[in-house]
């Protein structure tokens, strides 16, 4: 069941891709993400990390495609999608104002080509308000029917201990913690929903990092740019530093579309950074479908600019197929590229779901069964 998250956003970047940039692009960003290590790593665990992956990138898209073509179903699908994100895991509340910042570029966007006109202007910013409740009405709606449209935590007569009061008090002073009663006294949002608010950041506050052989007592701003470095295939870092490169002599096509695939990424990668929780990759998955789309459209756009470019780019795109398959069937978990020594080497810089995430008891299980044979 959890795989088919990872299924339906494979058809999502192939999709996506197409739509933005034609079939052969999508058939290279859908070549990236299939051989992808960390999203074969986490693509059939039964957890909450390649949902939210799959959901963001679909809230994104289908924003992009109601901006695009605005239309009441679109809008409504918009809506479904970014509910059932905030369902899976609470890092979906950030899709709110990743496209609130979509929508405020696409009204300055709009104002660059229809000229200084304030008809305009009011008209286009209006919809997208309009569009943005609507979003937010349908998505909190979802999210209440995924709690059974109970607000309390517990059935009645019984209580949680620590009560949420008692439990938000961890937070305090923060704004955090006073923004979460603020809407428990409201009964806003459902109690269990909120809970789990005050909880991720509790435990964000409290948890070491590990990288690069010491220990931390809180996290480090550097770990998920080096956490990049480290896991993403040598192949992709290249094309990743070759985009701006790209978008520099390209910088007037595909606007739109560069805008909707990189600022996502690119807020979510400093939430991250800012967050605190520094224990595994899978805490920025979400930010690969749209790194495999970027990394596609620039080696397209190589391509275009001049046919010999299909050579190295056929290379990097062979070495990543390679350098993925070499780390199979139990290797992705613990995947590094080749310039940190690959997965064998990973413990040296990175600990926790970097490293193992109890798939390792399987060859326990095995060990312990060819010893007893043995004896």
């Amino acid at each position: 069941a959890a795989m088919t998250f990872t299924i339906l956003l494979a058809f999502l970047v192939f999709f996506a891709t197409r739509e933005m940039f034609g079939s052969t692009a999508a058939l290279v960003a859908l070549t990236f993400f299939v051989f992808e290590p960390n999203i074969l790593a986490h693509g059939a665990l039964v957890t909450t990390d390649m949902g939210i992956t799959c959901l963001m990138f679909a809230s994104i898209y289908a924003f992009y495609r109601y901006i695009k073509k605005p239309t009441v179903l679109r809008l409504l699908l918009t809506g479904r999608a970014v509910g059932v994100a905030l369902a899976v895991k609470h890092s979906g509340v950030f899709i709110f104002p990743i496209i609130a910042f979509l929508a405020a570029i696409e009204v300055f966007r709009d104002l660059q080509i229809a000229g200084n006109n304030p008809e305009s202007r009011i008209q286009t910013a209006g919809r997208l308000v309009i569009a943005l409740v609507v979003i937010g009405g349908v998505s909190v709606a979802i999210l209440w029917s995924a709690y059974g449209f109970r607000y309390s935590m517990r059935p009645p007569g019984l209580t949680i201990s620590p009560t949420l009061a008692d439990f938000a008090k961890k937070l305090e002073p923060s704004v955090a913690g006073r923004a979460i009663l603020g809407v428990a006294r409201l009964h806003l949002l459902p109690e269990a929903y909120l809970y789990g608010l005050i909880d991720v950041k509790v435990v964000a506050d409290n948890t070491g990092t590990y990288i690069f052989g010491t220990v931390y007592p809180h996290g480090k701003w550097f770990y998920f740019p080096a956490l990049l470095l480290i896991k993403c295939t040598v192949s992709a870092l290249i094309l990743l530093l070759s985009l701006p490169v790209v978008l520099f002599f390209r910088r007037t096509r595909h606007l739109r579309e560069i805008l909707f695939l990189a600022i996502p990424p690119a807020c979510y990668f400093i939430v991250a950074i800012v967050s605190g929780l520094n224990i595994g990759v899978r805490h920025i998955l979400p930010i690969f479908p749209f790194l495999m789309v970027l990394i596609a459209y620039a080696a397209w756009t190589l391509i275009q600019s001049n046919r010999l470019w299909i050579y190295p780019v056929a290379a990097l795109l062979l070495f990543h197929v390679v350098s993925s398959v070499r780390a199979f069937p139990v290797s992705y978990i613990p995947y590094s590229n080749e310039l940190w020594g690959g997965p064998s080497q990973t413990y040296k810089y990175l600990s926790d779901s970097n490293v193992d995430w109890g798939q390792q008891m399987i060859a326990t299980k095995n060990y312990d069964g060819a010893t007893a044979k043995l004896n």
